[in-house]
This record gives structure tokens, C-alpha cells and sequence, in this order.
């Protein structure tokens, strides 16, 4: 943790005078992010942020959805100020935590909605003037091995070395995207994905509930994008394991969006409840209590695991590949089995988390190093 602090303060540094306290009280964080969308990018958002208040102290936050290109300007959540261009008039930018390097049928990573006014338009042309920083950033291939698909785009290649060039520091959140990034030459670190933080900036989470979180995708996944991936096999799959694990635990399902609310009200039986929240805060506090995870969505499991619980993956795509830097067991539907889903909570690596992650100081402790170099031209002194 002790180094992760020490790299952001780095990173942050400028040429320019840092804020002084006649000038203006506290810097301007903003955070490309969603907002009310994706729960899971709130846990990342909150995972940052545990580091960012050790960094920098006290600061205001600016919230970009990025799928809003008008949150530019308009205020969100706890912001307290009107600024007429939230990113041109931060003082610190952070990409938070999504996925970054993609090529696939017709999606690239240059061409998405929001990459021409918030990556185009203003992070390449203020970077690395302007403290930015590309935390948790991460790849959607429809495989982790696949390399080749992104290499083969000139344009994504391209655009990567772009963000590496922009952004003062640069850290990737599965092994993908750091082969890529290394492929290519763009200067990283490959960390946990923040959302495994979130723990740090949650209070409470001293009462374990003997209940396994269960949250379930009718498809497994965000995306389809392989041929492998059925989502009949899926539900037939998720028929079998369920009454499995009901044999050994008390089941909690938990759905981050109303899609996943319906699709796993038929698998509840009666004393079983479907927990679904419009506010992150509640994940976390439920997250926290919990004996452990089987997920669908990556973030919920990473968020589990920071608190010290076990954690299981099931997935579409590349993404499953955030497991991999923290020890969480993960697999690809097309691989998933009753059996395999049965048994990884017994595993002893799977079980030490229990003892050695919650609010853990190791993995933070490589975090602020790039942060405290990242962050220095901005902290009051």
C-alpha cells in the first residue's frame, strides 16, 4: 500500500506551482465513471477514492458519466460547485476502473460513444500536462488469451499508446491487457482492480452472516461475443448448482440491476430473499457481511474478496481475467461445470483470504507509491 501511495504522489507531480490555500481551499478530482448505471463501477470509484483521501487530504470530487457527455457540466451526486468544463477545469483526472483496450466485430476502443469528447478531445490534448490517471483500466476480448485480437487493429494499438502518452501513470486490472500493454510498449503496473479497495472506504463490516451471495446474469456475462457461450447450457448449469449449494449455505440472491432481479426470482425459494439497491453504499454494506460470493459480475466478487470472504467468478469474456492478480477462482461458461462451481470454497487458497485480505495493507501497499508520485503537485501541504 505504502507504495502505491508513494507512486500516485510521483505521478501527480507538475511542472506547474501546486494550489496554494489563498488560491483555492481544496483540488478538483474528476472521475470519468458511471453514475447510477453499473454499481460494480461505484465499488471501483470507492476504491480509488480510499487512496486518493490518504494522498491528497481533503478534496472536492467531479463525477463524468461518461455515457452523458452533458455530466461535463451539469453536477452529480455530492458536488458542490458548477464548473463549466469538469475535466479542463480538474486540477486531477481518473479514468476509473473500466474496461479500456477492446476490439471486437464493430466495437473499438476509439470509436465507443464517449471516446472522441472525453479521450480524443480533452484527455490527449491535456495530458500529461494535466495530472491524469488511468487506474483499474482493463481489456473485453472474448477470451483471455486473446492478444491477437487487439493487436490486430492498428487503431486500438494506437490508441493505447495515445492514453499511455497522456496519462501520467497507467495501472491495468488482468493480465490481457498488461500482455497487450507490454506488447506495445506502454509503461504499467498490473494491480488488483480498485474495486477490491472499496473495503477501505466501507464502515462496519464486522459482523459475518453465515449467507452466500449468489448474483446471477441470464447470460453469464455482460456480452455474447463467442460462439462457445450459451446461455441455455448456462441456465441448465445454474439449475444444477443451486440446490447444491443450498445444501451447505443459506442463500442471498443479489442482483445489480432489474434484469438480474427477475432472472433470479425463479430460483428463490420462500424465505430466500433477491436483494436489489439503487444506491452502491448498500451493496458494500451487504457485501461486507457476507460468508462469501458466487458471481457473475466480476466487480461483486472483487468487492467480496476485499472484504476477506471467498469469492467465485463465472464469466463471458476477458474480464474474468480480474480474478487472476488477486487469487480469486474464475472461469469462462463455456468451461463452467456443476462441479467445478461446487467445490473452489473449499480450497484452501480460496479460503486463506478469509484470514489474509479484509482491509488487507499488502496489495494497497503497492498502490501508493504511483499515487503519491501522481498527486504531489496538487496536495496541500
Amino acid at each position: 500500500m505504502l507504495r502505491l501511495i508513494s507512486t500516485l504522489r510521483n505521478a501527480v507531480s507538475r511542472p506547474t506551482p501546486g494550489i496554494r490555500l489563498g488560491e483555492r481551499p481544496r483540488p478538483r478530482v474528476a472521475f470519468m465513471t458511471t453514475v447510477h448505471l453499473n454499481v460494480g463501477d461505484e465499488f471501483i470509484r470507492e476504491g480509488i477514492r480510499s487512496f486518493l483521501d490518504e494522498v491528497i487530504g481533503e478534496y472536492d470530487p467531479f463525477y463524468v458519466h461518461k455515457h452523458d457527455i452533458d455530466t461535463l457540466h451539469t453536477p452529480l451526486l455530492d458536488e458542490g460547485e458548477l464548473l463549466q468544463d469538469k475535466f479542463r477545469d480538474a486540477d486531477l483526472i481518473v479514468q476509473a476502473g473500466a474496461p479500456v483496450y477492446w476490439n471486437f466485430g464493430p466495437h473499438q476502443s476509439y470509436n465507443v460513444g464517449w471516446a472522441k469528447d472525453l479521450w480524443f478531445d480533452r484527455i490527449f490534448q491535456l495530458g500529461p500536462g494535466k495530472p491524469i490517471l488511468n487506474i483499474g483500466a482493463g481489456s473485453c476480448q472474448p477470451r483471455e488469451d486473446d492478444l491477437a485480437g487487439l493487436m490486430a487493429d492498428p487503431q486500438v494499438v494506437d490508441f493505447a499508446k495515445q492514453a499511455g502518452r497522456a496519462c501520467r501513470w497507467t495501472c491495468v486490472r488482468d493480465p490481457l491487457a498488461s500482455r497487450f500493454l507490454e506488447s506495445i510498449e506502454v509503461e504499467h503496473e498490473l494491480l488488483p482492480c480498485p474495486a477490491f479497495h472499496a473495503a477501505r472506504r466501507t464502515p462496519g463490516a464486522k459482523i459475518t452472516r453465515n449467507v452466500l451471495a449468489v448474483n446471477l446474469m441470464r447470460d453469464a456475462g455482460h456480452h455474447l461475443i463467442k460462439p462457445e457461450n450459451d446461455p441455455a447450457r448456462w441456465h441448465a448449469t445454474v439449475q444444477a448448482v443451486i440446490p447444491r449449494l443450498r445444501e451447505k449455505y443459506r442463500l442471498l440472491f443479489v442482483a445489480h440491476d432489474d434484469a438480474e432481479a427477475q432472472y433470479q426470482r425463479q430460483f428463490a425459494r420462500d424465505g430466500e430473499m433477491v436483494f436489489h439497491s439503487n444506491d452502491f453504499r448498500d451493496y458494500l454494506s451487504l457485501y461486507a457481511s457476507v460468508t462469501g460470493i458466487f458471481a457473475n459480475r466480476v466487480h461483486g466478487a472483487v468487492a467480496v474478496a476485499g472484504f476477506g470472504r471467498p469469492a467465485v467468478i463465472v464469466g463471458t469474456d476477458s474480464r474474468v481475467g480480474i480474478a487472476r492478480p488477486i487469487g480469486i477462482p474464475a472461469v469462462d461458461e463455456a468451461d463452467a461445470t456443476p462441479d467445478w462451481m461446487d467445490h473452489p470454497y473449499a480450497r484452501p487458497g480460496i479460503r486463506a483470504m478469509e484470514a489474509a485480505l479484509p482491509r488487507s495493507d499488502g496489495p494497497a501497499r503497492i498502490l501508493r507509491p504511483p499515487l503519491r508520485r501522481a498527486a504531489s503537485g496538487i496536495i496541500l501541504e
